[in-house]
């Protein structure tokens, strides 16, 4: 039998009172995050004066710079066959919290290129003369990316039992958020989130002068260049997070549950993508070769908060408790 009380989350701390409780708490008050990746060599290639009956690939190659504020990832899991609760008010059985916030003066960064344009690539392959005699040249699933997170992070809370019954007539669902301070749920099964991200200046990622695929200063016959399913990105984000409750394989389930997700940005988010390209260049003539150009991506992103909220509850029999007026389960997102 369990009792025990609420989930809170706010601006400065966070409760998980119940049975079985979880509370994170990520707060950065002083460190201004920042990478960088920049090179005026090839991160990954090949360098040659001619190709002819030659086999080359640049294959599933990665270059990043990542920063990140705060990362995290909970989990709380119950494996029983009977769980049942007492009366009381605001009773929990397993309960989850996560607050992660930037408060920082200063700008988060992330940068990956090189600071000069140039046409031999990054990431690929560069031939100082001719592309001859059925040579084949393939350059193929490399990434290149700049990535500037302020909060990040995965919550996951999953119940698996054969009888759930609640004996507590004044537990529901009761679920508030504001952007600016946070949220509360209160009911047996609760998951809140809180991220704030307030950097002072900017969040900011770039990706410059990056070039992949091939480039050949010589003609191309007879041969087989390949460029595909690269990508070039670079993405600044305030917050993201996945919020996941589960109650599933239950014979018999009376219960509350609530997910609450509050996010809260201030903080200015800027993605560039300068002077990127994939594909290929020949300064000659192509003759009696395919090339093929195909699915690569080049993308800045910049985006506030996202967030993917599920709450799912399975059983043969599936109630609320009958006792308790209001709703018995429930998500709330803000941001």
């Amino acid at each position: 039998t369990l009792a025990a009380g609420p989930v809170n989350v706010g601006t400065t701390g966070t409760t998980s009172t119940a049975a079985l409780g979880l509370a994170s708490v990520q707060i950065n008050q002083q460190a201004t995050v920042t990478a960088s990746n920049l090179s005026t060599t090839p991160f990954a290639g090949v360098q040659l004066s001619s190709a002819a009956g030659s086999q080359l690939a640049v294959n599933n190659n990665q270059t990043s710079a990542s920063s990140t504020g705060n990362s995290v990832a909970n989990t709380v899991q119950l494996i029983a066959t009977n769980i049942a609760s007492t009366t009381g008010d605001g009773n929990a059985i397993a309960a989850m919290s996560n607050l992660q916030s930037n408060v920082v003066t200063g700008t988060a960064s992330a940068e990956v290129g090189t600071g000069t344009a140039s046409a031999t690539p990054l990431v690929g392959v560069q031939v100082g003369g001719d592309v001859t005699a059925s040579s084949s040249l393939t350059v193929s699933g490399n990434d290149v990316n700049a990535t500037a997170l302020g909060n990040t992070g995965a919550n996951q809370m999953a119940v698996t039992g054969t009888n759930l019954s609640s004996a507590a007539p004044t537990v529901a669902t009761g679920l508030s958020s504001t952007a600016s301070s946070g949220g509360a749920v209160t009911s047996e099964f609760a998951l809140a989130n809180f991220q704030n991200d307030a950097v002072s200046v900017e969040r900011t990622a770039t990706a410059s002068n990056v070039v992949v695929g091939v480039n050949t200063t010589g003609a191309v016959t007879s041969s087989d260049l390949t460029v595909a399913n690269n990508q070039v990105t670079a993405e600044a984000r305030n917050n993201q997070i996945s919020n996941t409750a589960s109650l599933t394989g239950f014979a018999t389930l009376s219960t509350s549950a609530g997910l609450v997700n509050t996010q809260n940005a201030t903080t200015a988010v800027t993605a560039t993508v300068t002077a990127a390209s994939t594909g290929v260049v020949a300064a000659d003539d192509i003759t009696s070769a395919n090339v093929t150009i195909d699915s690569n991506t080049v993308q800045g992103l910049a985006m506030g908060s996202s967030a993917s909220n599920s709450l799912t509850a399975s059983a043969a029999v599936l109630s609320g408790n009958p006792l308790t007026t209001g709703t018995q389960s429930g998500v709330a997102s803000t941001n």
